[in-house]
């Protein structure tokens, strides 16, 4: 009985973490500015690898109010306008991107859901 468990405790956290790595598609160059670490305003915070994972934390205050967004581990996809970071089950945030990357000044920085972000690795 006890062996049966581990096994079975063994086949879903393998289905749990190749469930999120399937679909996982490097990023195209054409969106290689998106690479690499961005932290924003209220402690937001963008990871978007080469190989297509990434996280990302964002916190927006409007007045008393405030919403966040979090996703670990995920897959990220680009296009455009968009950014969108899929993990398991098919749970998925889909966040404008309001100004691509650009350089301003010495920084480069990117808008994404009416929040601003600085490359910062």
């Amino acid at each position: 009985m006890k062996t049966r468990n581990i096994l079975f405790l063994l086949f879903f956290s393998l289905i749990l973490l190749g469930g999120c790595k399937k679909d996982r598609e490097p990023i195209p160059e054409v969106y290689s500015d998106y690479i690499g670490l961005w932290q924003g305003e209220n402690a937001s915070e963008i990871l978007i690898n080469a190989d297509g994972s990434g996280s990302l934390y964002i916190e927006k205050r409007e007045g008393n109010r405030s919403s966040s967004k979090s996703a670990d581990i995920a897959n990220v996809f680009i296009t455009d306008s968009t950014l969108v970071f899929k993990f398991m089950f098919g749970i998925k945030f889909t966040l404008p991107v309001n100004e691509p990357p650009h350089l301003h000044g010495d920084v480069v920085h990117m808008q994404v859901d009416g929040v601003w972000f600085d490359l910062v690795e």
